[in-house]
């Protein structure tokens, strides 16, 4: 089987990123300590970004240490999208034309392929 090109994987991740069919708000929370040593988070959103997201009807994952990460979705963005971390919340606005106010947890690091992968826990909608 032939390797693919340069070109041949950049087309992959184009098509793969048009038909992201979904709008998300990425709202991050750096992470601090004032000045008594407590931790603060410091919220700040990225609105209007294009994702894919799929419900995967509250699956699981099982480790070889027997850690169960529960997740209800998975989200989809490019690879060049800004840190994601476990600290982190996405909402979803607009899913297939409908619009959406379903937000998810992060909770798992990001999987990198054609697009950035990552798993999602509901927590309102």
């Amino acid at each position: 089987m032939a390797v693919f090109t340069v070109n041949e994987l950049a087309d992959f991740k184009t098509s793969h990123i048009d038909s992201f069919q979904s709008v998300c708000t990425i709202n991050r929370n750096a992470v601090s300590t004032d000045s008594y040593g407590d931790v603060t988070l410091t919220p700040t959103s990225t609105t209007g970004v294009d994702c894919g997201f799929s419900l995967t009807g509250g699956s699981y994952t099982e480790k070889e240490t027997n850690i169960v990460v529960e997740f209800d979705g998975i989200i989809r963005l490019p690879v060049n999208t800004s840190a994601i971390g476990l600290n982190d919340t996405i909402t979803i606005t607009s899913h297939l034309g409908n619009t959406k106010n379903d937000t998810f947890k992060v909770v798992s690091v990001p999987e990198i392929g054609n697009v950035m992968s990552i798993k999602l826990r509901r927590i309102s909608n």
